[in-house]
């Protein structure tokens, strides 16, 4: 599939949601899924997720064809972060998840059962400053509403990445491991480990931080840890 046509079906469907049952017959969704998982041009696969991004936000859940595609973009999305690499493979994915966690609770546990959370950690710590803002961010969105996520972050040995993204260079990193610390906090286990891993310094730096998202993150976190202060 040319680049040039995937890049105008993602401005179609960008402003035109219900054109998308033009492109789920016959087979649509299956060649865009091979142009997001057989094409090495990133261009292309940056325009092809694009598609799939703009396809999965505008398909009704209550029907159950479309449901159905939904189901299958996940799927993609997830096999691409989990099984291929980042350079290559994780940003665009990453990109693709964070965009459709921002507004979907459904879609944020459902990447969890998919066992998500294990290479977005690893994408915490990714010589690439995007794949760790975009990894970050949709860690914090997912454990901001999936009590099983904040569980696994823990089990998977996440803390540490995070906490260490507190001190980052980019601010979205720090505010968005805030962001994610603060909700992951909320579990009793994860203050004492917080704690254990050093945590309180970096996090008592970000109480003076000209953002106020990072200041607010991290007045929650402060608070959990010093009840009654």
């Amino acid at each position: 599939m040319r680049e040039d046509a995937i890049r105008a079906v993602a401005d179609i469907l960008s402003t035109h949601c219900d054109a998308r049952h033009q492109f789920l017959r016959p087979k649509g969704l299956t060649a865009f899924v091979a142009a997001f998982t057989a094409w090495r041009p990133s261009s292309i696969r940056e325009h092809a997720g694009r598609v799939l991004t703009l396809m999965y936000n505008a398909l009704n859940p209550a029907s159950d064809s479309e449901k159905t595609f939904r189901e299958d973009i996940l799927r993609v999305l997830a096999d691409q972060i989990s099984t291929n690499s980042p350079i290559i493979h994780g940003c665009p994915a990453i990109k693709c998840i964070m965009e459709i966690c921002k507004a979907d609770h459904t879609a944020r546990q459902r990447f969890v059962s998919l066992n998500v959370l294990q290479p977005l950690i690893a994408l915490l710590t990714h010589e690439r400053v995007i794949c760790q803002e975009q990894a970050v961010t949709t860690v914090a969105d997912i454990c901001s509403t999936d009590c099983d996520a904040r569980e696994q972050m823990l089990r998977l040995d996440g803390l540490p990445s995070l906490i260490q993204l507190l001190a980052s260079s980019s601010l979205q990193c720090q505010e968005q491991a805030a962001t994610a610390l603060a909700f992951i906090c909320i579990r009793n286990d994860a203050r004492r480990q917080f704690v254990e891993l050093g945590g309180v310094e970096p996090i008592r730096r970000l109480l003076a931080s000209y953002s106020a998202q990072c200041h607010e993150q991290a007045a929650r976190v402060w608070a959990m840890l010093n009840p009654g202060s």
